[in-house]
């Protein structure tokens, strides 16, 4: 670790793009003003018409951009026999896409994967977009002078820009926004000068799933979570609600699914009325989701309270900056937090709350094809589910023994040591903070052509 790392960067401003097409979200303005406030010109780069308006309403250099592919006859048919990222969201999005389609896409889609058996297809996403995109200058004007562009894979409606970049010699830098990111179901852009990442685990899954050599990465840690590791660092313990309640956070978006989620609560409500029939059960919605939007069986009811929040844009939640002091206060005043699959457990891990996390479902009603079980083989959770802490439900004993111990003993002893394990796993270097600080010294290397000496597993910067 060296003194670069920890200050910030004292070099002269950049001349920067950020390709973002996900700006209604609040952390990543964060990121956006800090860029801004040291001293750096920053031009905003959106293809979805919603960022743009959140953005404008903030900050002046935004520039929305129309979508633009290569003739369909190309682009089609060359990404519909692409290689698949192979995750498990990958497949299990394939299989929706399967059992919607009429019978005559069936039929290409089976034809798709016999060829795929065969080895007749596979190439890669990223390797298919070099070739169309080659030779292109449709945005020539915007990346003239520029610096660098960085981008988060994640979420983007057009990577044209992106290849085009690559292709001047413009470095392209690719901020892994978000700890599952890496195992979404979606191909990165492998090109970037430099992947700037959470912590060590997520260098290993980009170099599993995407074939990214780890020393092209970075451990900056969650640069957008600065100001919540500091509000828990400086907060004082809040008293648990009287009388307790306990919170569940829903972490499905998806609307063949919500059903049973809603049956998963009602079976934790059940368990709860074995050990503790007075204790209100909390419900915090997927933030994706208007209020009414598949929860209706819980609402009205004296023994779950659904807690709505952010504000309604066409048809989703979304939150503001002032929402996370309250979802922060809500996680605090709760007896426990049950997590299925949300970020809020990571969260929750710097609070004195105890977390429970779901391992094994109960029996649920199959909805088609589709079981919310299958949710919690994604990759990403295995992070949340490693080892053996008395916090994973696999069973009604197993949840009723929690409740027990925590709501009628008080016993948080044994159930502290998942909560390190995932502060370690959210934190990684925490003697290195704030985090802004590294992601603004991995621009500054970024535009100057400087990652030879990065050591990326230990999160260290030569």
């Amino acid at each position: 670790m060296t003194e670069k790392s920890l200050q910030p960067p004292k070099k002269d401003p950049l001349r920067l793009l950020y390709l973002i097409d996900d700006g209604w979200r609040y952390e990543k303005r964060r990121v956006i003003r800090s860029v801004l406030d040291a001293g750096h010109d920053l031009t905003l780069i959106t293809h979805d018409a919603k960022s743009a308006e959140a953005l404008r309403e903030h900050f002046q250099q935004v520039v929305e951009l129309p979508r633009s592919r290569p003739s369909a006859w190309r682009y089609y048919p060359a990404m519909f026999f692409s290689k698949d990222l192979g995750t498990h969201i990958t497949l299990n999005r394939q299989k929706e896409i399967y059992d919607e389609s009429s019978p005559p896409m069936k039929i290409l889609f089976r034809l798709r994967d016999f060829c795929g058996k065969l080895g007749l297809h596979r190439r890669r996403i990223h390797e298919i977009r070099t070739r169309l995109y080659r030779g292109s200058r449709m945005h020539a004007t915007l990346l003239r002078g520029a610096d660098a562009i960085f981008f988060s894979p994640v979420g983007l409606r057009d990577q044209r820009i992106l290849y085009e970049a690559k292709e001047i010699g413009l470095p392209v830098l690719a901020w892994i926004y978000s700890w599952d990111n890496p195992v979404k179901d979606s191909e990165f852009f492998l090109d970037a000068e430099s992947y700037g990442v959470w912590n060590p685990e997520n260098v290993e899954d980009l170099s599993s799933y995407h074939g990214i050599d780890p020393e092209k990465t970075r451990v900056l840690g969650p640069v957008h979570y600065d100001a919540m590791l500091a509000r828990h660092a400086a907060r004082t313990a809040v008293p648990k609600a009287d009388p307790p309640h306990v919170l569940y956070v829903c972490a499905v978006g998806r609307d063949f699914l919500v059903a049973q989620e809603v049956e998963l609560i009602l079976w934790i409500r059940a368990q709860l009325n074995v050990v503790s029939p007075e204790t209100v059960l909390k419900v915090r919605p997927y933030p994706f989701r208007v209020p009414g939007s598949g929860y209706e069986a819980l609402e009205g009811r004296s023994d779950i309270e659904v807690v709505h929040f952010g504000k309604e844009l066409e048809g989703r939640i979304l939150m503001e900056e002032e929402e996370e002091a309250r979802k922060l206060a809500q996680i605090e005043a709760a007896a426990c937090m049950i997590n299925f699959g949300s970020t809020m457990g990571l969260e929750a891990a710097f609070t004195p709350t105890p977390i429970l996390q779901f391992k094994r479902l109960p029996p649920l009603k199959r909805i088609g094809p589709h079981h919310l079980a299958d949710s919690l083989l994604n990759e990403h959770l295995r992070h949340m589910m490693s080892g053996e802490h008395p916090n994973y439900i696999v069973d009604e004993a197993s949840l009723q023994r929690a409740f027990r111990d925590i709501l009628l003993s008080g016993n948080l002893a044994p159930y502290e040591a998942y909560g390190r394990k995932l502060r370690k796993f959210v934190d990684p270097l925490p003697a290195e903070k704030p985090y802004m600080n590294r992601f603004l010294s991995w621009l500054s290397d970024g535009a100057a052509g400087s990652f030879a000496d990065a050591r990326s597993i230990s999160g260290t910067v030569a």
